[in-house]
C-alpha cells in the first residue's frame, strides 16, 4: 500500500507542474539581409523580411542581424508588393534610426490584415504610397486587424493621388489608416511630411473630388496616440477644377471613429488646398493640425 500511495504522489506532483507551466513561447525568425526576395525560405544568411513575416506564425517574434554598418533601409519592391501580416506577430527592429523599411514609393509598407494582432518597435516606415484607386488609403500602414507600433517613425508616406478624370477622392491617411474594424495603439511615434492623396476630377465636363484626410493618420476605427509628434504634415489637395482641399492635415478622425490623444504635439501641419481653375478656388480643408467629423 505504501509503494502505490508513492506512485500516485509522484504522479500527481507531476500532473500539477505540468498544468502550472506558462503559455509556450513562439519561435524567433531573424531578418539577415537587406534584399526584398520571397523564395519561400527564411533560412540563416537567407531570410528576408517578407519572407520572415510569411514564416512567422501566431506568437512567434522577428529579429533583425543584419549586415554591415547601421543604418540600413530595406526596400521593397514594386512587383512583389506590400507586405501583409496576417498573423498575430511581433517586429521587433533595432531603433528607428537604425533601421527603415521603404515603400520605394511603388507601394505601402505594411497592411495588418482583419484579423491578426501585430506589434512593432524599432523601425521608420518611410517612401511608402498607394497606388491604387481600389484600395487607396494609407502610404506606409493600413490597419485592418489591430495594430501596437511603439518607437518608430513615419516619414514621406503618400496616400493614393486621384489624379486628371479618376473622378475620385484622394486617398485618407499619408501616414497611417485605421479601417472601421482596426484598433492602432501609438507610443513614442513621429510623423514627418506625410501627405493625404489629391483628388481626382475632370475639366470637361467638369467634376470635383475632394482631397484625402489626414495627413499623418485617418481614423475610421479605434486609435490612441501617446507621447507622439505629428510634424509638417498635409492633408490631399482638392481635385480640379474646383475641388475642394482635404481636413486634418495632422489628424482626421472620420465617421464612426473614436480617437484618444495623450501627451501629443501636432505642429506645423496644414488642410488641403482647394482647386483653382480660371480665378475660382475650390474651399480650403478643415483643421491642420486636427479634424472630427
Amino acid at each position: 500500500m505504501t509503494s502505490r500511495r508513492l506512485v500516485l504522489l509522484s504522479l500527481t506532483g507531476l500532473l500539477a507542474a505540468l498544468t502550472s507551466t506558462g503559455p509556450m513561447h513562439g519561435l524567433d525568425w531573424t531578418v539577415d539581409i537587406t534584399t526584398d526576395e520571397n523564395d519561400a525560405v527564411c533560412a540563416v544568411g537567407d531570410c528576408s523580411l517578407r519572407e520572415a513575416i510569411a514564416a512567422a506564425g501566431d506568437g512567434d517574434t522577428i529579429l533583425f542581424a543584419l549586415p554591415g554598418i547601421s543604418p540600413w533601409t530595406i526596400t521593397l519592391t514594386g512587383a512583389l508588393g506590400q507586405l501583409s501580416v496576417a498573423n498575430d506577430i511581433t517586429i521587433t527592429g533595432p531603433g528607428a534610426a537604425q533601421l527603415a523599411i521603404s515603400g520605394g514609393n511603388l507601394v505601402r509598407v505594411i497592411t495588418v490584415q482583419a484579423g491578426a494582432s501585430v506589434m512593432i518597435s524599432g523601425l521608420t516606415l518611410r517612401n511608402g504610397e498607394a497606388k491604387s484607386s481600389g484600395d487607396k488609403h494609407g502610404g506606409c500602414l493600413k490597419v485592418l486587424g489591430t495594430a501596437n507600433v511603439s518607437a518608430s517613425r513615419f516619414e514621406s508616406c503618400q496616400a493614393w493621388n486621384g489624379g486628371v478624370s479618376s473622378n475620385t477622392p484622394g486617398g485618407d491617411g499619408g501616414g497611417i489608416y485605421v479601417a472601421a474594424s482596426g484598433v492602432l495603439t501609438g507610443d513614442l511615434l513621429v510623423f514627418s511630411a506625410d501627405i493625404a492623396g489629391v483628388g481626382g476630377g475632370a475639366l470637361s465636363p467638369p467634376t470635383v473630388f475632394a482631397g484625402g484626410r489626414g495627413g499623418a493618420l485617418a481614423n475610421a476605427g479605434t486609435a490612441t496616440l501617446q507621447a507622439t509628434t505629428v510634424s509638417d504634415c498635409t492633408a490631399g489637395a482638392g481635385g480640379g477644377p474646383y475641388g475642394p482641399g482635404g481636413d486634418g492635415g495632422g489628424i482626421a478622425n472620420l465617421t464612426g471613429g473614436v480617437l484618444r490623444l495623450d501627451a501629443t504635439t501636432l505642429s506645423g501641419n496644414r488642410s488641403g488646398d482647394g482647386a483653382t481653375f480660371m480665378g475660382t478656388d475650390g474651399a480650403d480643408g478643415r483643421g491642420g493640425g486636427l479634424y472630427c467629423v
